[in-house]
């Protein structure tokens, strides 16, 4: 557990903006540029473009859209990521995740859906021609 949140803080400079800590309860919606950490209980959605991490003592009942997930706590709800989602030995994840690369650790509960996807490649158009 340590090694995944070890890798969570170093996946880039980006500095800890927001923080629901251990004895917290929350209800509600959080938007943010830079990275999320729960160790509390959240009821809502969380939107960052940072990470969002979900600590060992960490519970989430809703919606995460971030740039990359890491869990090791409970999360109930729906996950997005536009990297990748990490699920530490500890992690119970009750919902659909949606994501390029989803990376899980043997004793991690996943129940849902997984849709994997690709990276787009964005290609020239062409260039339309009016012919006379």
């Amino acid at each position: 557990m340590r090694g995944l949140l070890s890798r969570a803080k170093n996946t880039n400079s980006e500095k800890l903006d927001t923080l629901i800590g251990k004895e917290t309860v929350f209800e509600g919606n959080i938007r943010s540029q830079g990275m999320i950490r729960i160790d509390g209980h959240l009821k809502g959605r969380t939107i960052t473009e940072g990470n969002t991490v979900i600590g060992e003592s960490g519970r989430m009942e809703g919606e995460i859209k971030a740039n990359d997930v890491f869990i090791s706590g409970r999360v109930e709800g729906s996950v997005f990521a536009k990297g990748k989602i990490e699920l530490s030995n500890t992690a119970k994840l009750l919902g659909d995740v949606e994501t390029a690369r989803l990376i899980v650790e043997e004793g991690a509960l996943l129940e849902g859906n997984c849709a994997m996807q690709k990276k787009e490649i964005s290609q020239p158009k062409a260039k339309k021609t009016k012919e006379t």
